[in-house]
Parts: structure tokens; sequence; C-alpha cells
């Protein structure tokens, strides 16, 4: 008896700091090198949920303009038994945010994974039946199953004819999904996008898988990749690449390969992968403007990841010198930044890391975050533009009246301001803030010069992946 007392104890008391743990999280306050004068994403505000949806009824969207979300699930199938299971927490995003487009990608899946979503048993090996069914052939087809009402064994039915009519096209009603599976290895990589069936301007788009074009090595980079399946055979093979013609651009989503933890793979990811990724899409534009989504797993500025002062940055998958560089030459490089963490640290540089890349005048593709929420400039005190007109102007009201006391800056309260859209799921980074911006939207610059993209927003309290749907508002 008293050893059931203390056992009981000992639980109470592991369930009563669990609680506590829980209860008392750190506060929704991001890092002070991250602070702002202004909210990152606008849409924040306009938003009264808590989950980061529209609030109310559904927006009212006009037949011209198309709500295209994007969003690394990291496995459909976990995120389809995430929640209350079946489906419900990818369902009541789409009922919150009545996307016409939904990109998915990481899907992990192959076709019979599908039909597992969708109900359907995937269809039972019938290998050693037939030479039983041949023999009892002779004698008319007689078996034991035929008296419990079973097939006989001379019946052959093919697997597509066992199973019901569902097909990978019906995963969700009122949409219609195109998927590009893995060819090369089950249960990795694999995107999809599902179309709504109900828009005019979806019924006769196209959709094209992959269709890169193979560009070999140079040199080799990083670490030496234990290489298993040949660089041309897996630029097409691994499923990651979608592309949409809506008639009056392209849509093209993309999961970009992973450099390694090690960085074994950033030879082939900037010399194969994104050379060929970014000459499909500089053809593309060449027809028609291009709008590229997904998870491109890279950091492009030094504000973009939560610990940009971390020594050994350079040396993460997404954040190495080579990795931010190739990127720069599409979308323009950045210059180096001085923050106020780094001028009174003796261990780290004067001023942050440059980005190199031609300027932003002479690219074609913007950075469509960054267009609505550029990176704040600052000076060499490490003080933005705007804290030094702040700053100056406390000081000229501090003279007057003798005090000079100065507010502090509003800085962001909210997970919803916080401009990453990935967090670890290893250490509940998202409960501390720490995140990465990995997935971007990408456009051509003539479709934010003519008005086409009317909204960008991104979903952070979004949960089921590491990941958070991002999306856009397009004008046709």
């Amino acid at each position: 008896r008293t050893s059931l007392r203390s056992s009981a104890a000992r639980a109470f008391v592991l369930l009563f700091y669990c609680s506590r743990s829980r209860a008392f999280a750190p506060a929704a306050r991001l890092p002070p090198a991250l602070s702002l004068r202004r909210p990152w994403c606008s849409m924040t505000k306009r938003a009264a949920t808590t989950d980061g949806g529209d609030s109310g009824e559904k927006r009212q969207r006009s037949a011209q303009t198309l709500k295209i979300v994007a969003w690394n699930v990291n496995s459909l199938r976990a995120l389809w038994r995430f929640g209350d299971g079946d489906g419900t927490t990818l369902k009541s995003l789409i009922a919150r945010e009545d996307p016409d487009v939904l990109f998915l990608s990481e899907t992990k899946l192959d076709t019979d994974g599908v039909m597992e979503l969708l109900g359907v048993p995937k269809p039972k090996k019938t290998k050693g039946r037939k030479k039983k069914a041949d023999e009892n052939a002779d004698t008319g087809g007689k078996d034991i199953r035929s008296f419990f009402g079973g097939p006989r064994a001379n019946e052959t039915a093919s697997a597509e004819e066992s199973r019901p009519a569902a097909k990978e096209a019906d995963l969700l009603p009122g949409y219609r999904a195109v998927w590009n599976h893995c060819k090369i290895k089950k249960g990795y990589s694999g995107t999809a996008v599902l179309l709504k069936t109900s828009v005019a301007a979806l019924d006769a788009a196209a959709v094209a898988m992959d269709g890169l074009e193979f560009v070999p090595r140079t040199e080799e980079l990083g670490e030496k990749e234990e290489v298993k399946v040949p660089d041309e055979e897996r630029l097409n093979g691994e499923g990651r690449v979608i592309t949409v013609d809506v008639g009056t651009c392209f849509l093209v989503h993309t999961y970009v390969p992973n450099s390694g933890q090690k960085l074994e793979k950033v030879g082939y990811r900037t010399q194969v992968w994104d050379t060929a990724m970014h000459a499909h899409l500089r053809k593309l534009h060449g027809e028609k403007p291009v709008l590229w989504m997904g998870d491109l797993n890279v950091v492009r500025g030094e504000v973009d990841v939560y610990d940009k002062l971390k020594r050994t940055r350079n040396k993460s998958p997404g954040c190495s010198d080579i990795e931010r560089e190739v990127f720069g030459r599409l979308v323009g490089g950045l210059p180096a930044e001085t923050h106020p963490t780094q001028l009174r640290s003796k261990n780290l540089p004067e001023h942050g890391q440059s980005v190199p890349g031609p300027p932003a005048e002479e690219v074609d593709f913007v950075d469509v975050f960054r267009h609505f929420h550029p990176y704040e400039q600052t000076n060499d005190e490490g003080e933005s533009a705007e804290a030094s007109k702040q700053s100056q102007k406390s000081e000229a009201d501090g003279s007057k009246d003798g005090s000079g006391a100065e507010e502090a800056p509003e800085e962001p309260k909210t997970l919803e301001e916080s401009p990453f859209t990935f967090w670890s799921a290893r250490r509940g980074e998202r409960n501390y803030y720490n995140g990465w911006r990995l997935d971007y939207c990408i456009a051509s610059k003539s479709l934010l010069e003519g008005g086409a993209i009317k909204e960008y927003f991104h979903r952070p309290t979004v949960h089921g992946s590491d990941h958070v749907p991002i999306g856009v508002v397009l004008e046709l």
C-alpha cells in the first residue's frame, strides 16, 4: 500500500510539472534581434481568428482571381491522420482558405498510398494461386471456396477490377488532384496539385511534370556523397516539379532537394538541380510570366533565420554560402547588414554577411514576401532607417520637455507576425519561435509591376507539418 501511494505521488508530481511547463511556455515574443517597427504580415491584422484564417464568411473573389496555396505537408499520410484523422486538418484548411489551386509537396506517397487515403484496400497478392487455378480448370474449377460463396479458383480478376471506382484524382471533393510521385524511392519526396473543378479558368489548365534539362556538374563540392542514383536520373525521377499553365501565366510548384546535414549533397543541389531549375524558370519566363512557389530549402537573408549570429550557421543546409549565392543570382543579391547585437560582441564580425548577386533592377524574378515587406536597411550604428528617425524625433521632443525619455519600439507579440515558414519538430522550436523562412513565392517582375499579385500570406499557426502554408491572390 505504501509503494502504491508513493507511485501515485510521483505520477501526480510529474503531471503537475508537465502542466506547468505547458502553461508557462515562453512569452509570445520574438528574440530582440528580430524586433521590428511594424508587423511582418499585414494579413494578420485583418484576421480575427487565432488559426490564421480569414474570419467570418469566405472572402468573395472575382471570377478572374485565383487564390493559390502551397504547403509542404511532410508526409501526406501523417497529415491525414493528424488531429481527428480522416484528413480533417487538410479539409479544415481548405474550408478556411477556399483555395482555387492547392500545391502539396513532400507527399511521400505512391498510387497505393493515395488509394489507402481514399479507403480503397490494397489488392492482395495472387502469387501461387494461378498454378492451382490451372490445375482446377480441368475438373470444372470446383474448389472448396465455392461452397462458402467465394470465387472459384479458375475465376481470375485483375487488381484494378477488384478495386472500387475511386481514382487518384478524387482525393477531395470539388478538386481534381494531379500527382507526381517519386519513381526512384518509395515513400520519398513527391508533389501534387489540387485544382478546383468549379473554376472555369482551371478546366483547360495543362499540367506538366518535371521537364528539367540535365546539366552535368563542373566540380565537386562538400563532402563526398554516396551516389546510388545518377544525377540525370534523379533530376526528373523524384517527383519534385509540377507546372500548371493557366493561360496568362505559369504556376510552378517545387520541392527543392535538401543539401544534407553534412552538406554532402550540396554539389548536386547547386550545380545540377539549381542550374536546371533556374534554366527551366527562365525558359518559361520567355513565353509568359511565372509564379514559382514551394519549399525552396534556402535562407535568403540573415533575418530569415532565428539564429543568424551563430558562427557555424554557414555549415547548415539551406544557409551555406554557395546555396545563398546561387539563389541570389536568380532573385538578386543582398548587401551586408549591421546588427546592434554584433556591434556589442567581440566574438562576431562587425558586419553581417552579404549575399552575392546582381542588383534587384537587373533580375527578372522577385521575392514576393520581401516585395511587400522589404528588408530593413541599417546605418553604421546598426540602427534601421525608421528607428533612426524615431530616435531623432524622441531626442528633439526630449530636449523640449527635458525628459529625454524614449519609448520602447514596438515588437511582434504573436506568432502570426513571424516571417518564418519552418520550425524543426525535433525540439518543438515553434514554441520558442526558432524558425526559418524556407518557403517562397517567387514571381516574374511583370506580375508585381502590373499589380497582378494582390496579396501574399502565410499561416504560422497552422499545425500538422513542420512547414506552414503560404499563398498569394493572383489576378488573371
